[in-house]
């Protein structure tokens, strides 16, 4: 998979985690779902980075 395509895929999961959490989630859940969130932001800065 390219970098374009990989950023896309992980937009659209930050997007379906950050709906999962309006819906409605205990703390230990909201707690994973930042983690995971940060995480992807952090590829997505990265990949952005590389394509520079």
């Amino acid at each position: 998979m390219g970098l374009l395509g990989r950023v896309v895929f992980l937009k659209r999961l930050r997007d379906e985690l950050l709906e999962k959490r309006k819906q409605g989630a205990n703390n230990l859940q909201i707690d994973e779902i930042d983690k995971q969130i940060r995480k992807i932001n952090i590829e997505i800065q990265n990949m952005r980075k590389m394509m520079e």
